[in-house]
Protein backbone atom coordinates (compact mmCIF):
# COMPACT_ATOMS: atom_id res chain seq x y z
CA UNK A 1 0.00 0.00 0.00
CA UNK A 2 0.90 3.60 -0.44
CA UNK A 3 2.83 5.57 2.12
CA UNK A 4 2.61 1.68 4.57
CA UNK A 5 5.21 3.94 7.15
CA UNK A 6 3.56 7.70 7.24
CA UNK A 7 0.33 5.81 7.14
CA UNK A 8 0.63 3.74 9.93
CA UNK A 9 2.45 6.33 11.81
CA UNK A 10 -0.83 8.50 11.10
CA UNK A 11 -3.55 5.34 12.26
CA UNK A 12 -1.36 5.24 15.31
CA UNK A 13 -1.69 8.53 16.18
CA UNK A 14 -4.95 8.56 15.37
CA UNK A 15 -5.72 5.71 17.90
CA UNK A 16 -3.84 7.35 20.33
CA UNK A 17 -5.56 10.37 20.54
CA UNK A 18 -8.77 8.01 20.67
CA UNK A 19 -7.68 6.11 23.59
CA UNK A 20 -6.76 9.44 25.44
CA UNK A 21 -9.95 11.15 24.22
CA UNK A 22 -11.95 8.49 25.89
CA UNK A 23 -10.33 8.84 29.53
CA UNK A 24 -10.77 12.33 29.39
CA UNK A 25 -14.03 12.75 27.23
CA UNK A 26 -16.41 9.86 28.45
CA UNK A 27 -15.67 8.78 24.75
CA UNK A 28 -18.45 5.72 23.52
CA UNK A 29 -19.10 3.86 20.95
CA UNK A 30 -22.97 3.40 21.60
CA UNK A 31 -25.23 4.77 19.06
CA UNK A 32 -27.54 7.04 21.01
CA UNK A 33 -31.17 7.74 19.21
CA UNK A 34 -31.00 10.43 16.39
CA UNK A 35 -34.86 11.23 16.76
CA UNK A 36 -35.79 14.65 16.64
CA UNK A 37 -37.38 16.34 20.06
CA UNK A 38 -41.30 15.81 19.51
CA UNK A 39 -41.45 20.02 20.47
CA UNK A 40 -39.48 23.18 20.19
CA UNK A 41 -36.40 23.64 21.92
CA UNK A 42 -35.49 26.84 24.57
CA UNK A 43 -32.81 28.39 22.81
CA UNK A 44 -29.67 29.38 24.75
CA UNK A 45 -28.98 32.76 25.36
CA UNK A 46 -25.07 32.14 24.26
CA UNK A 47 -23.08 29.24 23.13
CA UNK A 48 -19.53 28.08 24.33
CA UNK A 49 -18.37 26.50 21.02
CA UNK A 50 -15.32 25.20 19.36
CA UNK A 51 -14.61 24.09 15.91
CA UNK A 52 -12.04 21.72 14.50
CA UNK A 53 -10.62 23.53 11.60
CA UNK A 54 -8.14 22.55 8.80
CA UNK A 55 -5.26 25.12 8.33
CA UNK A 56 -5.23 28.62 8.70
CA UNK A 57 -5.90 30.91 5.35
CA UNK A 58 -7.44 28.41 3.03
CA UNK A 59 -11.04 27.32 2.16
CA UNK A 60 -12.29 25.82 5.29
CA UNK A 61 -10.17 28.31 7.56
CA UNK A 62 -12.51 30.85 5.69
CA UNK A 63 -15.75 29.03 5.88
CA UNK A 64 -15.07 27.81 9.36
CA UNK A 65 -14.87 31.21 10.94
CA UNK A 66 -17.61 32.30 8.63
CA UNK A 67 -19.76 29.45 10.61
CA UNK A 68 -17.99 30.47 14.19
CA UNK A 69 -19.49 35.01 13.12
CA UNK A 70 -22.84 33.62 12.10
CA UNK A 71 -23.13 32.26 15.92
CA UNK A 72 -21.84 35.43 17.43
CA UNK A 73 -24.42 37.47 15.52
CA UNK A 74 -27.17 35.32 16.36
CA UNK A 75 -26.00 34.98 19.94
CA UNK A 76 -24.46 37.61 21.32
CA UNK A 77 -21.76 37.07 23.98
CA UNK A 78 -20.92 33.54 22.73
CA UNK A 79 -17.54 31.82 22.39
CA UNK A 80 -16.98 30.61 19.22
CA UNK A 81 -13.09 29.64 18.70
CA UNK A 82 -11.31 28.08 15.48
CA UNK A 83 -8.75 25.26 16.29
CA UNK A 84 -6.57 24.33 13.50
CA UNK A 85 -5.79 20.86 12.92
CA UNK A 86 -5.82 17.85 10.15
CA UNK A 87 -8.86 16.84 8.90
CA UNK A 88 -8.74 12.67 10.20
CA UNK A 89 -7.64 13.21 14.17
CA UNK A 90 -9.93 16.34 13.83
CA UNK A 91 -13.28 13.97 13.51
CA UNK A 92 -11.70 11.88 15.86
CA UNK A 93 -11.53 15.17 18.42
CA UNK A 94 -15.18 15.97 17.96
CA UNK A 95 -15.76 12.35 18.06
CA UNK A 96 -14.46 12.26 21.80
CA UNK A 97 -16.51 15.23 22.77
CA UNK A 98 -13.26 17.41 23.31
CA UNK A 99 -14.45 19.80 20.33
CA UNK A 100 -17.46 19.97 19.66
CA UNK A 101 -18.31 21.02 15.99
CA UNK A 102 -15.96 20.37 13.10
CA UNK A 103 -15.74 20.30 9.07
CA UNK A 104 -14.33 17.58 6.82
CA UNK A 105 -15.42 15.83 3.64
CA UNK A 106 -18.39 13.65 4.42
CA UNK A 107 -16.69 10.84 3.20
CA UNK A 108 -14.54 10.69 5.96
CA UNK A 109 -16.94 11.38 8.79
CA UNK A 110 -19.12 8.51 7.33
CA UNK A 111 -15.45 6.32 7.24
CA UNK A 112 -15.41 7.31 11.20
CA UNK A 113 -18.85 6.65 11.35
CA UNK A 114 -18.98 3.00 10.13
CA UNK A 115 -14.93 2.75 11.60
CA UNK A 116 -13.33 1.60 7.99
CA UNK A 117 -10.69 3.53 6.41
CA UNK A 118 -8.09 5.22 8.44
CA UNK A 119 -10.10 4.83 11.65
CA UNK A 120 -9.50 1.13 11.54
CA UNK A 121 -12.63 -0.77 12.73
CA UNK A 122 -13.08 1.59 16.06
CA UNK A 123 -16.58 3.26 14.99
CA UNK A 124 -17.73 6.57 15.70
CA UNK A 125 -21.05 6.04 15.89
CA UNK A 126 -21.42 9.46 18.01
CA UNK A 127 -20.71 11.80 15.20
CA UNK A 128 -23.38 13.68 13.75
CA UNK A 129 -24.36 15.77 10.71
CA UNK A 130 -24.85 19.36 11.38
CA UNK A 131 -25.54 20.71 7.66
CA UNK A 132 -24.24 20.31 4.17
CA UNK A 133 -22.06 22.85 3.23
CA UNK A 134 -21.19 22.27 -0.53
CA UNK A 135 -21.30 19.35 -3.01
CA UNK A 136 -19.95 18.55 -5.94
CA UNK A 137 -15.85 18.43 -4.53
CA UNK A 138 -14.04 16.73 -7.42
CA UNK A 139 -11.12 14.71 -6.92
CA UNK A 140 -8.53 16.41 -9.40
CA UNK A 141 -5.28 14.86 -10.87
CA UNK A 142 -2.61 17.81 -11.94
CA UNK A 143 0.09 16.83 -14.18
CA UNK A 144 2.80 18.15 -16.14
CA UNK A 145 2.13 17.65 -19.49
CA UNK A 146 6.01 17.46 -20.38
CA UNK A 147 5.74 14.33 -18.56
CA UNK A 148 3.68 12.56 -21.24
CA UNK A 149 0.88 10.94 -19.22
CA UNK A 150 -2.71 11.13 -20.07
CA UNK A 151 -3.94 8.69 -18.48
CA UNK A 152 -3.29 7.05 -14.66
CA UNK A 153 -2.54 3.93 -16.21
CA UNK A 154 0.77 5.23 -18.32
CA UNK A 155 2.40 6.13 -14.83
CA UNK A 156 2.81 1.85 -14.40
CA UNK A 157 3.05 1.46 -18.05
CA UNK A 158 5.65 3.91 -18.55
CA UNK A 159 7.34 2.86 -15.11
CA UNK A 160 7.16 6.62 -14.59
CA UNK A 161 9.47 7.99 -12.28
CA UNK A 162 6.64 10.93 -10.77
CA UNK A 163 7.38 13.05 -8.35
CA UNK A 164 4.43 13.68 -6.85
CA UNK A 165 2.40 15.50 -3.84
CA UNK A 166 -0.69 14.55 -2.16
CA UNK A 167 -2.57 17.32 0.14
CA UNK A 168 -1.23 17.64 3.26
CA UNK A 169 -1.29 14.21 5.70
CA UNK A 170 -4.45 12.93 7.83
CA UNK A 171 -7.22 14.60 5.02
CA UNK A 172 -9.72 12.37 2.63
CA UNK A 173 -7.44 14.11 -0.05
CA UNK A 174 -4.27 12.10 0.87
CA UNK A 175 -6.40 9.02 1.44
CA UNK A 176 -8.16 9.61 -1.85
CA UNK A 177 -5.26 10.00 -3.76
CA UNK A 178 -3.67 6.58 -2.34
CA UNK A 179 -6.89 4.83 -2.80
CA UNK A 180 -7.47 6.05 -6.35
CA UNK A 181 -3.36 5.02 -6.86
CA UNK A 182 -3.26 1.67 -5.35
CA UNK A 183 -6.69 0.74 -7.55
CA UNK A 184 -4.29 1.19 -10.40
CA UNK A 185 -1.71 -1.24 -9.06
CA UNK A 186 0.56 1.14 -7.63
CA UNK A 187 1.93 1.35 -4.77
CA UNK A 188 4.67 3.99 -3.21
CA UNK A 189 7.13 1.16 -3.38
CA UNK A 190 6.84 1.33 -7.15
CA UNK A 191 7.37 5.06 -7.48
CA UNK A 192 10.45 5.18 -5.69
CA UNK A 193 11.94 1.91 -7.46
CA UNK A 194 11.33 4.06 -10.72
CA UNK A 195 12.73 7.10 -8.80
CA UNK A 196 9.82 8.91 -8.24
CA UNK A 197 8.66 10.14 -4.97
CA UNK A 198 5.59 10.94 -2.84
CA UNK A 199 5.45 13.92 -1.09
CA UNK A 200 2.41 15.91 1.29
CA UNK A 201 1.96 19.36 1.63
CA UNK A 202 -1.05 22.35 0.23
CA UNK A 203 -2.56 23.31 -3.00
CA UNK A 204 -0.40 26.92 -3.11
CA UNK A 205 3.15 25.12 -2.35
CA UNK A 206 2.58 22.46 -4.37
CA UNK A 207 2.03 24.58 -7.37
CA UNK A 208 4.93 26.43 -6.49
CA UNK A 209 7.02 23.33 -6.57
CA UNK A 210 5.22 22.55 -9.85
CA UNK A 211 6.53 25.41 -10.91
CA UNK A 212 10.20 25.24 -9.70
CA UNK A 213 9.86 21.57 -11.26
CA UNK A 214 10.09 19.98 -7.97
CA UNK A 215 7.21 18.04 -8.77
CA UNK A 216 5.54 16.68 -11.94
CA UNK A 217 1.83 16.24 -9.96
CA UNK A 218 -0.31 16.92 -7.31
CA UNK A 219 -3.58 15.34 -6.17
CA UNK A 220 -6.58 16.94 -4.48
CA UNK A 221 -10.30 17.28 -3.62
CA UNK A 222 -11.68 20.47 -4.27
CA UNK A 223 -14.74 22.23 -6.47
CA UNK A 224 -14.19 23.12 -9.50
CA UNK A 225 -12.76 26.09 -10.88
CA UNK A 226 -9.73 25.95 -8.56
CA UNK A 227 -8.28 29.04 -8.42
CA UNK A 228 -4.55 27.96 -8.49
CA UNK A 229 -5.04 25.31 -10.88
CA UNK A 230 -5.95 28.23 -13.12
CA UNK A 231 -3.19 30.79 -12.39
CA UNK A 232 -0.82 27.66 -13.14
CA UNK A 233 -2.11 27.51 -15.95
CA UNK A 234 -1.09 30.77 -17.24
CA UNK A 235 2.80 29.17 -17.15
CA UNK A 236 2.83 25.40 -17.28
CA UNK A 237 1.55 23.13 -19.90
CA UNK A 238 -1.16 21.05 -17.76
CA UNK A 239 -3.68 17.93 -17.93
CA UNK A 240 -6.24 16.97 -15.62
CA UNK A 241 -6.17 12.88 -15.76
CA UNK A 242 -9.63 11.06 -16.05
CA UNK A 243 -10.67 8.05 -13.62
CA UNK A 244 -12.14 4.96 -15.40
CA UNK A 245 -15.61 3.49 -14.79
CA UNK A 246 -14.17 0.21 -12.85
CA UNK A 247 -12.04 2.09 -10.64
CA UNK A 248 -14.94 4.67 -9.58
CA UNK A 249 -17.20 1.86 -9.22
CA UNK A 250 -14.52 0.43 -7.16
CA UNK A 251 -13.59 3.19 -5.12
CA UNK A 252 -17.37 3.98 -4.18
CA UNK A 253 -16.91 0.83 -1.65
CA UNK A 254 -14.13 2.24 0.16
CA UNK A 255 -14.25 6.07 -0.29
CA UNK A 256 -18.09 6.58 -0.15
CA UNK A 257 -17.60 8.57 -3.37
CA UNK A 258 -20.02 8.76 -6.15
CA UNK A 259 -19.12 9.53 -10.02
CA UNK A 260 -18.39 12.77 -10.81
CA UNK A 261 -17.86 14.67 -14.29
CA UNK A 262 -15.89 17.64 -14.47
CA UNK A 263 -17.32 19.52 -17.72
CA UNK A 264 -14.87 20.48 -20.11
CA UNK A 265 -13.49 24.16 -20.36
CA UNK A 266 -13.64 24.17 -16.64
CA UNK A 267 -9.87 24.69 -17.47
CA UNK A 268 -8.42 25.98 -20.41
CA UNK A 269 -6.41 22.60 -20.77
CA UNK A 270 -9.35 21.01 -20.19
CA UNK A 271 -11.02 19.98 -23.81
CA UNK A 272 -12.98 17.54 -22.50
CA UNK A 273 -15.40 16.00 -19.83
CA UNK A 274 -13.02 14.48 -17.21
CA UNK A 275 -14.85 11.37 -14.93
CA UNK A 276 -13.67 11.05 -11.15
CA UNK A 277 -15.05 10.92 -8.11
CA UNK A 278 -17.00 13.13 -6.66
CA UNK A 279 -17.64 13.73 -2.43
CA UNK A 280 -18.38 16.64 -0.47
CA UNK A 281 -18.17 19.15 2.64
CA UNK A 282 -20.09 19.20 5.74
CA UNK A 283 -19.89 20.25 9.10
CA UNK A 284 -20.43 17.45 11.91
CA UNK A 285 -20.72 17.60 15.54
CA UNK A 286 -20.48 14.77 18.46
CA UNK A 287 -24.47 13.50 19.31
CA UNK A 288 -23.81 14.19 22.85
CA UNK A 289 -24.09 18.40 22.43
CA UNK A 290 -27.70 19.39 23.31
CA UNK A 291 -30.55 19.44 20.93
CA UNK A 292 -30.89 23.11 22.14
CA UNK A 293 -27.25 23.36 20.74
CA UNK A 294 -27.32 21.90 17.58
CA UNK A 295 -30.58 23.93 17.09
CA UNK A 296 -28.89 26.89 17.96
CA UNK A 297 -26.55 26.78 15.90
CA UNK A 298 -28.24 25.27 12.72
CA UNK A 299 -30.55 28.60 13.10
CA UNK A 300 -27.64 30.68 13.47
CA UNK A 301 -26.19 29.52 9.84
CA UNK A 302 -29.43 29.69 8.32
CA UNK A 303 -30.30 33.38 9.20
CA UNK A 304 -27.18 34.80 8.06
CA UNK A 305 -26.61 32.53 5.37
CA UNK A 306 -26.52 35.37 2.76
CA UNK A 307 -23.79 36.69 4.65
CA UNK A 308 -22.28 32.99 4.55
CA UNK A 309 -22.31 32.77 0.96
CA UNK A 310 -20.26 35.59 0.78
CA UNK A 311 -17.43 34.18 3.04
CA UNK A 312 -15.71 32.00 -0.30
CA UNK A 313 -17.16 31.17 -3.94
CA UNK A 314 -17.87 27.06 -2.63
CA UNK A 315 -20.64 28.89 -0.70
CA UNK A 316 -21.85 31.06 -3.29
CA UNK A 317 -25.26 28.58 -3.80
CA UNK A 318 -25.85 27.95 -0.55
CA UNK A 319 -29.43 27.16 0.59
CA UNK A 320 -31.50 26.24 4.14
CA UNK A 321 -33.04 23.26 1.82
CA UNK A 322 -29.34 22.66 1.06
CA UNK A 323 -28.06 22.51 4.29
CA UNK A 324 -30.66 19.61 5.14
CA UNK A 325 -29.45 17.51 2.20
CA UNK A 326 -28.95 13.90 3.81
CA UNK A 327 -26.17 12.26 1.99
CA UNK A 328 -24.55 8.79 3.36
CA UNK A 329 -25.48 7.00 6.03
CA UNK A 330 -24.83 9.85 9.12
CA UNK A 331 -27.61 10.83 10.36
CA UNK A 332 -28.38 14.05 11.22
CA UNK A 333 -28.32 15.23 14.72
CA UNK A 334 -31.85 15.98 16.58
CA UNK A 335 -31.84 19.56 16.88
CA UNK A 336 -31.15 20.03 13.20
CA UNK A 337 -33.23 18.09 11.93
CA UNK A 338 -35.54 19.66 14.54
CA UNK A 339 -35.10 22.80 12.65
CA UNK A 340 -35.16 21.93 9.47
CA UNK A 341 -38.51 20.19 9.93
CA UNK A 342 -39.47 23.38 11.57
CA UNK A 343 -38.22 25.60 7.66
CA UNK A 344 -40.09 22.86 6.04
CA UNK A 345 -37.37 21.01 3.81
CA UNK A 346 -36.64 18.17 5.92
Amino acid sequence: MLSMHRTFKFYFSLVTLLILASSMAGYSQSNPTSKPPSQKVDEPKKLNIAMAGIGVGGAWASIGEGVLECIRRSYPGSTASYEAGQEGPNVALVSSGKLQIGIANGQLVQMAYEGTGPFNKRKMENVRVLAMLYEDVYFQFLVNKKTGIKRIEDIKRLKYPLKINFNTKGSFMQIAGEQVLNAYGITESDIKSWGGRIGYMSTGDSIDQMRDSVIEAYITTTQVPLSNFVDAALTMDLALLPVNDEIIEKLKITLYTTKGVIPKKTYTFVDQEIPTLKSECILFVNSKISDAEAYAITKAISNNINYLKGIHPSLKSLTVKGLATIKGKVPFHPGAELFYKEKGVF
